[in-house]
């Protein structure tokens, strides 16, 4: 039997690819851009994919972009542990595809999800602002890892994610989207020794209004759905129901002054003691100064209500700052600023407090040479005590992670990267500390 999600996008697919030909007169050509490859999601392998512009295929109304990419990485301490390390050589074989319908050179969302955070994503996303009546883009990639040392590790991560984007008469906006990932939580996650994988589903809506030149309304929909594989990981499975509602008002020719209200249903498969109501109030500032800056900065409060009796309700101040600014064509840098409560990976805590910075900086040194840079810092804050070797309290992690990448194009489908990946866990529970070295390097082919 088919899966009904399939019958849904094949009949959208269908209804597309009419309106793609039907309308195709009304179609400006699309803006162009600077990366046309998707990038991988595997982090240390990013800078491998970025700077190509092949294509397979190109025409007015189908944009086909298949890519391949083979890295080797070397890690000190594969299993993220304080004592008895264990180093290992790492393949990354990553194969993709990328269609776009009508023809575009790149994504016109980047979607970047988390199993932790409610609603699954990672960051809040910006508006997207549809250049034609009608988008649409397709994205499957897959990446098989093999261990030189410990061939028990190998696996598979895979993820598939389509979009459709209708800009109708009126000021009217309608988008649907669908994101779905094999995948598994990174060595050392909460109190695990093993690798823990996943399944994810996100399907997102979202409505955006365009009432006058100054006043815009938002509402999005979406459903996040987390499955594990082994019985351990029973309690995280859940199904997160989100609801976010915007205003935006045109204060300044570039800057809106926005208020946002979210709501999370969060259900959890293993009993109710932890299915919680979460309600977010936003206010802040959104601004497109110009093609140079792009910016969000939002503060609010959260509300965390249990449906049972046993957890004790959260309130808890929240914030985001989004920041991305090209300082020339060759140089641009970004800021992210975040604190939030996500769900638990421990069992028997009841939520973690999320404080993150992160600053990136990227740099074009040749026509043919990028270089890139990114140092955060995060600080988990888990809600709930826990006893670990006799001791018992709230754990506290917090995490130093520093990136650097150099990347060169030998043609103008082929590309060649490596770089460093430092990151270090300092825990108030002393056992669960790691420090964590790699060195990567990346061929990267798309047709």
């Amino acid at each position: 039997m088919i899966p009904r999600s399939y019958l849904f996008w094949a009949l959208l697919w269908a209804i597309a690819f009419y309106f793609t030909v039907a309308n195709a007169e009304d179609l400006p050509e699309a803006a162009p851009s600077e990366a046309t490859a998707p990038t991988s999601g595997y982090t240390p392998m990013e800078a491998g994919v970025e700077g190509l512009s092949g294509e397979f295929s190109s025409g007015r109304n189908v944009f086909l972009h298949p890519y391949l990419s083979l890295a080797e990485y070397y890690t000190d301490n594969l299993f993220n542990v304080d004592d008895n390390e264990e180093s290992d050589f790492v393949t990354v074989i990553t194969p993709g595809i990328w269609v776009a319908l009508p023809a575009a050179r790149q994504p016109v969302v980047q979607i970047n999800t988390l199993n932790t955070a409610p609603g699954g994503m990672a960051v809040s996303r910006f508006a997207t602002n549809p250049r034609r009546r009608f988008q649409s883009y397709a994205l499957y990639r897959a990446e098989i890892q093999e261990h030189k040392d410990f061939s028990d590790e190998d696996r598979i991560d895979q993820r598939a994610e389509g979009l459709m984007l209708f800009r109708l008469r009126g000021g009217l906006s309608l988008e649907v989207l669908d994101v779905y990932e094999i995948n598994e939580d990174p060595y050392a996650t909460g109190t695990s020794t093993e690798l823990d994988k996943f399944t994810s589903n996100l399907f997102s809506t979202s409505a955006n209004y365009r009432y006058s030149p100054k006043l815009r309304f938002r509402l999005d929909y979406s459903l996040y759905s987390l499955d594990y594989k082994a019985d351990r990981n029973a309690f995280r499975e859940r199904d997160d129901n989100t609801l976010y509602a915007f205003a935006f008002f045109r204060a300044f020719p570039k800057t809106s002054v926005f208020f946002e209200y979210n709501f999370n249903d969060i259900d959890y498969e293993q009993d109710g003691l932890f299915d919680s109501e979460e309600h977010r109030f936003f206010t802040g500032l959104q601004m497109d100064a110009s093609r140079k800056t792009r910016a969000r900065v939002k503060v609010g409060v959260g509300l965390k209500r249990f449906e049972e009796s046993g957890p004790d309700n959260r309130t808890d101040f929240l914030a985001e700052g989004q920041i991305d600014h090209r300082f020339t064509p060759k140089t641009s840098a970004y800021l992210r600023l975040i604190r939030r409560t996500n769900e638990t990976d421990i069992d028997g805590t009841e939520a973690i407090l999320v404080t993150r910075f992160q600053v990136g900086y990227r740099q074009k040194l040749t026509a043919k040479i990028n270089a890139s840079a990114s140092l955060s810092y995060t600080l988990d804050s888990y809600q709930g005590d826990i006893t670990v070797d006799s001791l018992r309290g709230e754990r506290k992690d917090d995490y130093y992670n520093l990136q650097l990448g150099l990347g060169y194009s030998i043609t103008k489908w082929l590309n060649i990267s490596g770089g460093y990946y430092f990151t270090r866990r300092d825990s108030n529970f002393n056992s669960f500390d790691y420090q964590t070295n790699r060195l990567f390097l990346t061929l990267t082919a798309a047709l």
